[in-house]
């Protein structure tokens, strides 16, 4: 009888290795599956950041506006035009602060590409703003190569947003 267990052991040998081999392969591409995801999620976190950061420098240009007390379009226009000293120092923000920002904007745009008009409809003092912010992720490529610009645009209304004598918000009424 012993000669039929030995006899039997003797042709499953392999066996037992190539369950082991078929299953760190399977492991090694579940290895490589998670390196994968955790780079995507990487890359995603980066341009969280980057993006994260083109808002704030938007909101911060909108801030000075504020802080500066801009009462009309050409008041606002004469403070804050793209070649005055506030435009060039939010530009060199940019080039410090965001990754690719340096050429890219498209076409002939500054960047930060401000907008500045009348906000019709409101107080006669008040201004729409539109800042435009742009940026090129320097891993990121369009099919043909060329760099994938990126951009982040802030709105914003400045100066009273009631007109004088208009009925105002309920809601500005509470104590």
């Amino acid at each position: 009888m012993n000669t039929l267990h030995f006899n039997a052991y003797k042709n499953i040998r392999g066996f037992m290795l190539l369950e082991v081999l078929v299953s760190v392969l399977i492991f090694a591409f579940g290895v490589v599956a998670l390196m994968g995801l955790q780079a995507r999620a990487m890359g995603t976190s980066t341009e969280s950041n980057v993006r994260a950061e083109a808002m704030y420098l938007a909101r911060s240009y909108v801030g000075e506006m504020w802080a500066a007390g801009v009462g009309d379009v050409q008041g606002a226009e004469a403070a804050f035009r793209e070649n005055g000293a506030f435009h060039q120092k939010m530009h060199n923000r940019l080039i410090a602060d965001l990754p690719g920002a340096q050429d890219a904007a498209p076409g002939n745009k500054s960047n930060p590409e401000v907008v500045i008009e009348s906000a019709a409809g409101l107080a006669d003092n008040a201004v729409r703003v539109l800042i435009t912010i742009y940026w090129v992720e320097p891993s990121a490529q369009n099919p043909d190569g060329s760099p994938v610009v990126h951009s982040y645009t802030e709105e914003s209304f400045i100066g009273s947003n009631v007109k004088p004598g208009a009925a105002s918000d309920p809601d500005d009424n509470n104590p």
